[in-house]
């Protein structure tokens, strides 16, 4: 769950705070619930197409070894996973309040001009404008088929676009591209794993993500959506080359590497 304030501290990210949270309280957490909101599951189910289409587009199957339905599949357990935090796992009463907070956040963002991640793909506003400015080095350029507004420097309307599940869906799915170039870059096998740790922390490097507690603690997370995503695609892994595991002992998850 991310921490509101009414302004940007100057040197200290939102996403670094929740990120040194959750690195603190993970070791002491429960196995993850795999709880999915209803009406969310009702909403990515609807569009669970509109999903795959995206993930056409966006999986270049040469570099990801994956189909476009496990590509979707990957997708929509990152969508799972943002919807049901670490705090509402550890105390299930808050769940009525996460749409509370997640409209709080938009908010914020809106009129406050911080940068909280935003739903339904749990996206920072600074990775919008990242993806739609073409401003990280050595990750691509990655073309989007959305409308996009006249003022993409508006932070107006990056915050809108990132609050709308079409553009959501195809902004998650662009950013996933990116991962994959920075994996290609690193010299890194691409795995369901590393996608989502790209998405989470933008890092790719299984070295770093296997010392990162958050990440690990995020990964474990990850595992108990993935058979209700892959129950969308019937895809029977998200990896060809990488069998998924169907638990993860603890808060570890096997990397890249390990498994060469």
């Amino acid at each position: 769950m991310l921490l509101l304030s009414i302004s940007p501290l100057p040197n200290l990210r939102p996403s670094d705070v929740t990120t040194r949270l959750s690195a603190l309280v993970a070791p002491y957490l429960k196995q993850a619930s795999g709880y999915i909101r209803p009406e969310f599951r009702a909403l990515v189910t609807r569009d669970r197409n509109d999903i795959l289409a995206i993930a056409k587009r966006f999986n270049t199957r040469p570099d990801t070894n994956m189909s476009d339905e496990q590509f979707a599949t990957v997708m929509v357990t990152i969508l799972y996973n943002e919807h049901n935090g670490w705090l509402e796992d550890a105390f299930p009463l808050v769940r009525p309040l996460t749409p509370i907070y997640q409209d709080a956040q938009a908010i914020s963002n809106a009129y406050a001009g911080t940068n909280f991640s935003v739903w339904p793909s749990n996206i920072r506003p600074s990775v919008v404008r990242e993806i739609l400015n073409h401003e990280v080095p050595a990750v691509g350029i990655v073309p989007l088929a959305i409308e996009l507004p006249s003022d993409t420097d508006s932070h107006q309307n990056v915050q809108s676009l990132a609050n709308t599940p079409d553009a959501a869906y195809e902004l998650l799915g662009a950013n996933l591209r990116r991962g994959v170039y920075r994996a290609q870059k690193e010299d890194v096998v691409v795995t369901w794993q590393t996608l989502l740790a790209w998405h989470n922390a933008g890092i790719v490097d299984p070295k770093v993500i296997a010392k990162n507690a958050s990440l690990q603690h995020y990964l474990s997370r990850a595992v108990p959506y993935i058979a209700s995503a892959q129950g969308l695609y019937r895809a029977v892994s998200m990896c060809q080359n990488n069998k998924m595991p169907d638990t993860l002992n603890g808060h570890e998850a096997r990397t890249n590497r390990d498994r060469k």
